[in-house]
């Protein structure tokens, strides 16, 4: 269908520069930071951290089930 062609069009995008909520949301989930390298590979990634840090209220109540974490991780 187009909307499932359009989804993985936008997953393969390339990464945007970095803003200051992409910044934020690297230093709070990945350990280390600098990770972010290997993981935030195409648009779609980093758009899910983005999304990921405005939802969290407080990392330390965020479950490692929450679907965007899996997403993320690959789980």
């Amino acid at each position: 269908s187009q909307k499932e062609a359009a989804c993985r069009t936008f997953l393969t995008l390339p990464p945007l520069p970095d803003n200051h909520l992409l910044k934020e949301a690297v230093n709070r989930f990945l350990i280390p930071p600098a990770r972010s390298k290997e993981i935030i590979k195409n648009n779609g990634i980093q758009q899910g951290m983005i999304k990921l840090i405005k939802e969290a209220k407080d990392v330390n109540h965020l479950s490692p089930h929450h679907k965007l974490i899996k997403l993320l991780l690959g789980n």
